[in-house]
């Protein structure tokens, strides 16, 4: 079963690489989980809490409560955009159907959204990129969990950045996309709690925020 799942989600990718055509800007492949590839980057939870009405441990990976996003930087991080459009659903969804939080069956943890394009993109042929993961109203709403994965480049080198017509031909893990965890996000975190956080972490989080802003 879990192998047909598997296999269901690179069609998705197959599918969505012969789509990218009508983009001509930059575009990725948006996925954290590739049977054949070897990419396996799943998201899962900081530390022990609620997600809504359900209990989480930490390291247990996230349901389809949670979406992701992907936001990216053509000047070595200095701005950071989020203009980016999808040839699936998006923001992407994680798992399949209805997934609770650690349900490794459904794919809890993973996410599959065909090809974002980087729509800023134009002549360049790398971009700094990062994935936004959040349960809330948006991402780092209050309230909610929302974590955000470390910046990594793709690249035609790479061949994980597709230009125009010519999609790109290997997922996220081309340019070693890692796991990372959300956080719950309670308040307005303080500047001295910022320094305390981690990656994936409140620091990140506020960081992106305001280059976003």
């Amino acid at each position: 079963m879990k192998r047909k799942l598997v296999a269901s989600m690179l069609g998705v990718a197959g599918l969505a690489a012969t789509s990218l055509s009508s983009y001509g800007q930059g575009s990725v492949i948006f996925e954290n989980y590739d049977f054949g590839s070897g990419l396996n980057a799943p998201v899962t939870f900081a530390a022990a809490g609620q997600d809504g009405a359900t209990s989480v441990t930490a390291g247990e990976t996230v349901g389809s409560d949670f979406v992701a996003t992907l936001i990216y930087s053509l000047n070595g991080g200095t701005t950071w955009l989020s203009d980016g459009t999808s040839s699936g659903t998006y923001p992407t969804p994680f798992g399949f159907g209805t997934v609770a939080p650690g349900d490794s069956a459904d794919y809890a943890g993973y996410f599959v959204g065909g090809s974002v394009s980087l729509t800023s993109l134009t002549t360049q042929t790398s971009a700094l990129i990062e994935i936004e993961v959040y349960n809330g109203a948006s991402y780092g709403a209050t309230g909610a969990w929302s974590g955000i994965s470390a910046p990594t480049t793709v690249s035609t080198a790479l061949g994980d950045l597709g230009i125009g017509s010519t999609p790109a031909g290997n997922d996220l893990g081309a340019s070693s996309l890692a796991p990372f965890t959300v956080s719950f996000i309670s308040a307005a975190p303080e500047p001295g709690t910022l320094a305390l956080a981690g990656l994936g972490g409140l620091a990140s989080l506020v960081a992106m925020r305001r280059r976003k802003a």
